[in-house]
């Protein structure tokens, strides 16, 4: 496939980025934790790869070798897809924090059930021994009668809190 044709139809997917095509290179401008910065893509039609720079301030490089290109022949949305990859890896955007699934409403915790969802119950036994129990039906943990403890929502390898009981 021609550079050209390749570079510009990767350049029209890449619409959001804001790229610009300068010489034969796409720049799309980003800003990182280090400050603004850009990221060239450029088709080196002797190798046919396309090969990355990314100019930061202060003259740095946080691509190893192994980023620094990949080959022409992948088709556009191909090699857009994995520029996307690294220009999140450039601007360091932090990963999404999980919502907490718990609401409250005048103290009282309501959530929506999905499949998967069991319940810890944890606590102190009057006899000062810790305890754990793991439940699947919300009736049961609900059922448990707690001295001092807590009991909980665990969803995706996360653990919400429905209740905290102190006497």
């Amino acid at each position: 496939m021609n550079s050209a044709i390749t570079l510009a139809n990767t350049a029209i997917l890449l619409a959001d980025l804001k790229p610009v095509i300068i010489d034969d290179n796409i720049v799309i401008p980003v800003v990182t934790r280090y400050g603004k910065a850009t990221l060239e893509l450029a088709v080196d039609d002797s190798w046919g790869w396309w090969v990355f720079t990314c100019n930061l301030p202060d003259g740095t490089n946080i691509f190893r070798d192994e980023d620094l290109h990949c080959e022409v022949d992948q088709p556009p949305h191909e090699a857009a897809r994995r520029i996307r990859e690294l220009v999140t890896r450039i601007t360091g955007k932090p990963k999404r924090k999980p919502v907490n699934p718990i609401t409250r409403t005048n103290g009282v915790a309501s959530w929506t059930a999905k499949a998967g969802d069991s319940f810890v119950v944890t606590g102190t036994r009057t006899d000062g021994k810790r305890f754990t129990i793991r439940t699947k039906h919300w009736w049961h943990a609900k059922g448990i009668n707690v001295w001092h403890g807590s009991k909980w929502l665990l969803r995706d390898g996360r653990k919400w809190l429905i209740q905290r009981i102190t006497n």
